[in-house]
């Protein structure tokens, strides 16, 4: 054996793990190689995912406008009366609530016909196209859709309530210089209010009106006693035709009802107290003749 090789034989395990480092190294190197690749291939995908959401984020947050204005405009312009330009309403509602869009956004409105006077459904719809920034990589250019909005105009009619002053004091002049009474003047107001209410007809199924008399008593008119309980104990009426009784006999006038029946409507004819009127009476007073001489009282019904 020669040094030479005695020498050799000493460096071929270095050599050995030598070449092992350097296969090491190379397997480490086409793996990162193969992650770039991958993460190369993936990148596009993921960016269109992401871009992608923003993308639809943004049309459905500018569809909801859209909606949200396009309801409003035609609430708004199918509210008005008909005599009225509506679609001048129509077009500063849209705009007012939805005053712009992005650039490039297309807003097509289909108008609603505001024509016809008489019609009770109008319909408009908005045809609208957002473009896109992400998923144009993906040649999606833009999102699309069409928005509808239909109205109907109900005519749920009228409950007026006129609550008459009916007092004493309502006897008195309306001017200091005399004239008709303040209940004169009432009444040719609320004549006119009616006539308006009414539109100028005798009767209409839409209108209700009541009467409130702001008074103690109202008079239903003695033509009306079936409707009136009669008092307990009964009421002994004298004789009519004596000038002394004062004409005590019942002239109509009636209190409010009672048992809750004073905010119905309706009628009840079935027990004696059922949504009937009690008779209205004058307090019981003494009176004295010019000698001082006590008059016993009465009951007066007025």
């Amino acid at each position: 054996m020669t040094d030479s090789d005695t020498r050799h034989d000493r460096v071929r395990p270095a050599q050995r793990r030598g070449r092992a480092w350097r296969l090491l190294r190379d397997i480490a190197a086409g793996r990162q190689a193969a992650v770039i690749i991958i993460f190369a291939a993936a990148l596009v995908p993921l960016l269109l995912a992401a871009g992608g959401a923003i993308d639809i984020g943004r049309f459905y947050v500018t569809k909801s406008r859209v909606q949200y204005a396009l309801d409003a405009a035609l609430l708004a312009a199918g509210a008005t009366d008909p005599t009225e330009d509506r679609q001048v309403i129509f077009d500063a509602y849209f705009k007012q609530n939805f005053p712009a869009s992005e650039p490039g956004d297309t807003v097509m409105i289909t108008q609603p016909n505001f024509t016809d006077p008489t019609a009770s459904t109008f319909t408009a719809s908005v045809n609208l196209k957002v473009p896109t920034v992400f998923l144009y990589l993906a040649a999606i250019n833009e999102l699309e859709t069409t928005i509808d909005a239909t109205v109907v105009r109900v005519t749920t009619g009228l409950e007026l309530a006129l609550v008459i002053d009916s007092t004493g004091s309502m006897l008195r002049s309306a001017q200091a210089g005399g004239g008709g009474t303040k209940l004169d003047d009432l009444k040719t107001a609320a004549g006119l209010l009616l006539d308006v209410v009414f539109a100028g007809e005798a009767t209409s199924p839409d209108v209700k009106v009541a009467i409130v008399p702001y008074v103690t008593a109202v008079n239903i008119g003695t033509d009306n006693a079936p409707y009136v309980v009669n008092p307990t104990p009964p009421h002994d009426y004298p004789d009519e035709s004596d000038p002394k009784n004062f004409d005590t006999k019942p002239k109509g006038c009636v209190l409010a009802r009672k048992g809750g029946n004073d905010v119905l409507d309706t009628y009840s004819p079935g027990s004696a107290n059922a949504g009937k009127w009690e008779p209205y009476f004058w307090e019981a007073e003494s009176f004295y003749n010019i000698n001082g001489s006590e008059i016993p009282a009465l009951v007066v019904s007025i």
